[in-house]
């Protein structure tokens, strides 16, 4: 994720790239800036926590068709899912999904996409094993 590229890249490595006439420029984070963890976006501090976010934010995706922003997003489209509606969880490009499959994979998705870090499930013990199951 773009969060995990910011912490293993130094300062320098970054400025650099971002005056790079390649077009990495820091404009290409705005484009991202939905699947970035909300921490992250007000304190600057990343963790591994930071990338569990942006996991979660690309599963919903995923499995929806919608995007992170607009009209209608992913994670409406989830949060109706676990609320009972779940006609229109999985979209038709994901391919067949069982639905109880469909519904732990989501409701996974949407814990590691929680705004409070501390909410968000460890990447080892809980999402692994859960996507090892699925």
């Amino acid at each position: 994720s773009d969060v995990g590229l910011n912490k293993i890249l130094s300062s320098e490595a970054m400025t650099s790239m971002r005056q790079s006439p390649a077009g990495a420029k820091s404009s290409k984070l705005a484009r991202t800036f939905s699947y970035m963890d909300p921490e992250y976006m007000t304190s600057d501090e990343v963790t591994f926590s930071s990338d569990i976010y942006s996991l979660g934010m690309l599963m919903l995706n995923m499995i929806t068709g919608k995007p992170a922003n607009g009209k209608v997003t992913c994670r409406d489209v989830a949060d109706n899912a676990m609320d009972g509606d779940s006609d229109s969880l999985v979209d038709k490009s994901a391919g067949q999904w069982p639905l109880q499959h469909a519904l732990a994979f989501t409701k996974l998705a949407l814990q590691c996409a929680k705004s409070r870090r501390r909410k968000r499930p460890d990447l080892e013990n809980d999402v692994l094993p859960t996507l090892e199951m699925l």
